[in-house]
């Protein structure tokens, strides 16, 4: 609104003011997720710009040292016309190195052809995963039948839901005994030398049973960690006839955790005394490090 114009002919121009941002933001999405060491993907990086006319600039990328982190500067090029303007690139990661367990970031920077400059980050929680025992080819590496399993063997497909292992193509199946539903059927595991798990922040067992229980109220499945006489044991309820992912979360604080001498895996019924024969598969046993 231009007031006080006296009567007649008026000439109104209008040109472009110079490229100066008086705000300028950046948003990383998301802004935090886990990876592993080899991962690839994509950061949608958007910059926001508040100007009197073009706001254009270069956004660049940078990541912790060994990581491969891209493209190369990309520019960009917002017109507003007063109004907050925005326009979305993206970045990504590519080729985690491995040993880079723990949380790393990416930082981008966007920076005008005036000078102002903002800048974001994600967050990376890199999990490297470390397999201990995953019976491949055939071999049971050292697990045995413990109280309440009568033998043990390895297998490609079971009776029981889903019928194939997992993650891997070979588990362990341990073959109940006739005992009441709530007592422990065990499979356990002395390696030939000790485990150094000293910085493992999570132990995780993959286990999969037979349902069908009578009169029972659920399952349960129970991870012990022996060092010599001192024990550390995790018991969290399963679902029967599908794989479950049974974590220890509690071994990163536990200091025997160095010097490990045996891994028992155990299954039952819970809320039932009633006399059962089940099966359970263990599909494999991982160090979770990050």
């Amino acid at each position: 609104v231009i007031p006080d114009v006296a009567a007649g002919s008026t000439t109104f121009t209008a040109r472009p003011t110079a490229s100066a941002a008086t705000s300028l933001s950046v948003t990383v999405s998301p802004g935090s997720q886990t990876a592993a060491p080899g991962d690839s993907g994509v950061l949608r990086v958007s910059v926001y710009a508040d100007g009197p006319g073009t706001v254009s600039g270069t956004l660049t990328v940078a990541g912790p040292t060994g990581w491969t982190v891209g493209p190369g500067p990309q520019t960009f090029h917002l017109v507003s016309d007063g109004s907050p303007v925005h326009e979305r690139l993206d970045v990504y990661y590519l080729k985690i190195p491995s040993g880079a367990a723990g949380s790393d970031r990416i930082g981008v920077a966007a920076t005008t052809t005036s000078g102002v400059t903002a800048r974001g980050t994600a967050t990376l929680q890199v999990i490297e995963t470390k397999t201990l025992y995953d019976f491949a080819n055939g071999s049971t590496q050292g697990w045995t039948a413990g109280p309440g399993v009568s033998s043990v063997a390895v297998v490609q497909t079971f009776a029981n839901g889903p019928g194939k292992c997992a993650p891997g193509p070979d588990c362990l199946e341990a073959a109940g005994e006739s005992l009441p539903g709530d007592a422990p059927r065990v499979v356990e595991v002395t390696p030939t030398s000790p485990l150094n798990l000293a910085g493992v922040t999570a132990l995780v067992v993959y286990l999969d049973s037979y349902g069908g229980a009578p009169g029972r109220t659920g399952y349960e499945a129970t991870v012990t960690v022996v060092s010599g006489s001192h024990t550390l044991v995790s018991s969290e309820p399963i679902s029967a006839n599908t794989w479950n992912k049974v974590t220890v979360t509690t071994l990163g604080s536990w200091p025997y955790a160095g010097d490990v001498t045996q891994l028992q895996v155990a299954f039952n019924a819970t809320g039932t005394t009633e006399l059962w024969t089940p099966e359970f598969q263990v599909g494999g046993v991982f160090a979770v490090d990050g």
